[in-house]
């Protein structure tokens, strides 16, 4: 700089007379995900009041977030609280720029529990690069239990009135997870008002296609945070698993189910001792006997391992060597339909019965034998375990089953919780406007997700030698996944699968779902979009474009789908071998505490 352009204070302070001060950044909106915003209650009608806190509340964790079941409503289209004369609400806090219910998720505990400092980490490195909470830094929490179109419309009255207090200016985003997929939901229903209000919007991790691991073992199982240690101290996987099966945004969390991964479907295998009650078991297996041409006259065979064979659809019963042709799902020829079973028969993709080892010694075989007979005088064995193969397709007939004799008490009052078809019509609904939703020329959308990690794929309750007791065991069961690479909630296909013109993509490795806006690498790659002049998104087909900087784990993510580092559908063991010490290793993260704490 010039002398002429300086002068002396007489402080010796350099007052710079040839550049203007810098510019404040342009508002920026924080959009959180699923669980990412305080929840309370409050008397029905008392707007502005904050309420009693529920989520998270560590005091009575539990019995607190009981406080939010509820059940979806056809004529509202939204979860109503099963107390009556409350309503759910999201608390301001001390002040209007919606940043306090996103920021630490129990104020009273932050300090001693980090995982609960959701976006604080970030809205304090915002604060040190120029942006002020209130002026130009906002946040947006909502109700996450409801769908997320509905939580587009509180997505919509922040941005008016971020703008609206920016003089008008558009509105820069940066969502997280799910909060991706409410954005969308406003892209998809008031695509004027978003051309309008939205300059720039970051994707972080956003299941664009699904989470399906996660998602389905929360429908059925629930989730449960902090492992054996949680279900004593926090929320207890059933409290989780009885609110989310009422929530919209979790069924919207499900994947497309036309979606072209490029390795197989998720799927979720179940073994049962007990078959699930279509027909009665004597008919299906004097079927499986009749199919088997006499057992008793065919020498034995190998039995070491109990191996199905695929390309006879038979299977070695290890005990007595016989050999039964599995009967194919649905009436089985030769055996009559149950009187006593209420129910058709269950859709899914494929229900075998497998022979399991053997009973020990002096226990006698169904035909009145010893273990002790020679081979080849046996029948087929009584022990048999049932299993189920079911697509996502089929999850509605598998949930109705499971969920008929549901309920839950909610004082002294018994309240049934039965599956809600209505929930699946509009999450389907919900994914075709997805889908149909285009992004304007004047926004500009980067995308940046977490990939190296294993992420849950297929489900399978229950094995073989270990079968479940029966359907009604499922809830309290616990899930061995499948893995594929992701961010250990989001595989990374489906993070990419956003269907829009992208400036820019960058992929973080080994950084897992909840830390990604914990991340020092992804504030700074962040910070480079938003500083940027903002322009029209690349063309239609073009490669993304280079999204690293040098020195910064982030690098470029190309168009190509990843599958291939995680098998589609891993052996059993694999199951047991893969990812272990990759997956987060945070608080909200139920897979590591599972292996943790048992």
């Amino acid at each position: 700089m010039a002398a002429s352009q300086q002068r002396r204070c007489p402080r010796d302070h350099v007052i710079n007379r040839g550049d203007p001060p810098a510019p404040p950044p342009a508002p920026l909106l924080l959009v959180p995900g699923v669980l990412g915003t305080m929840l309370a209650v409050r008397p029905a009608g008392q707007e502005g009041a904050d309420g009693e806190r529920c989520w998270v509340n560590l005091r009575s964790a539990d019995a607190s977030y009981k406080q939010l079941w509820g059940k979806y409503s056809r004529q509202s289209s939204r979860v109503e609280l099963l107390l009556e004369g409350l309503e759910a609400c999201v608390p301001r806090g001390p002040d209007d720029s919606g940043l306090y219910p996103i920021s630490v998720l129990d104020p009273e505990a932050g300090g001693l529990v980090p995982p609960l400092h959701y976006f604080q980490p970030f809205v304090s490195h915002l604060q040190d690069r120029g942006y002020t909470p209130g002026l130009n830094l906002f946040g947006c929490g909502y109700d996450f239990r409801q769908g997320c179109r509905l939580s587009a419309q509180t997505l919509l009255g922040a941005l008016r009135s971020a703008s609206r207090r920016c003089g008008g200016a558009r509105v820069d985003i940066v969502s997280h997870s799910m909060g991706g997929l409410v954005v969308r939901s406003l892209l998809a229903d008031h695509p004027e008002a978003f051309e309008k209000l939205v300059g720039r919007w970051v994707a972080i991790g956003c299941p664009f296609a699904g989470a399906p691991g996660y998602t389905v073992d929360a429908l059925l199982t629930g989730v449960q945070f902090g492992g054996s240690l949680g279900e004593q101290l926090f929320v207890k996987r059933e409290t989780f698993r009885q609110a989310a099966l009422q929530s919209p945004s979790v069924f919207e969390l499900l994947p497309p189910l036309d979606f072209p991964w490029a390795i197989p479907k998720p799927r979720l295998d179940l073994w049962l001792w007990q078959p699930i009650p279509d027909y009665s078991p004597a008919a299906m297996l004097n079927s499986a006997a009749q199919q088997a041409n006499d057992p008793t006259a065919r020498p034995a065979m190998a039995a070491a391992a109990l191996m199905p064979d695929a390309s006879s659809a038979c299977v070695q019963c290890p005990h007595c060597g016989g050999h039964v042709q599995l009967p194919a799902a649905g009436p089985w020829p030769g055996g009559a339909a149950d009187a006593s079973v209420k129910h058709s028969p269950l859709p899914c993709a494929s229900h075998v019965w497998h022979a399991v080892p053997a009973p020990p010694a002096g226990i006698a075989c169904d035909d009145g034998r010893s273990r002790g007979s020679s081979a080849g005088q046996y029948t087929a064995c009584t022990a048999w375990a049932s299993q189920y193969v079911f697509q996502l397709d089929h999850l509605p007939g598998l949930l109705n089953r499971l969920l008929e004799d549901n309920a839950v008490t909610v004082g002294s009052k018994v309240v049934p919780l039965p599956f809600e078809p209505e929930l699946w019509e509009q999450a389907q609904a919900t994914r075709t406007a997805w889908a149909a939703a285009e992004l304007p020329p004047s926004c500009a959308f980067y995308n940046l997700y977490g990939n190296g990690v294993s992420t849950p794929w297929d489900c399978t309750y229950g094995a073989w030698w270990h079968p479940l007791q029966s359907l009604a065991s499922l809830p309290a069961a616990t899930a061995a996944f499948s893995y594929v690479v992701g961010d250990g909630t989001v595989p990374a296909e489906s993070a990419r699968a956003h269907g829009l013109r992208a400036v820019a993509t960058a992929e973080v490795q080994k950084v897992a779902h909840r830390d990604l806006v914990s991340s020092q690498t992804v504030w700074d790659q962040v910070l480079v979009w938003l500083a940027t002049t903002r322009a029209a998104p690349a063309t239609a087909g073009a490669p993304d474009a280079v999204a690293a900087q040098d020195g910064s784990s982030c690098r470029r993510a190309g168009s190509q789908r990843s599958g291939g580092p995680a098998a589609a559908h891993p052996s059993k063991s694999q199951r047991g071998e893969q990812g272990q010490g990759e997956e987060e290793s945070t608080f909200w993260n139920p897979l590591a505490w599972q292996s943790v704490l048992g």
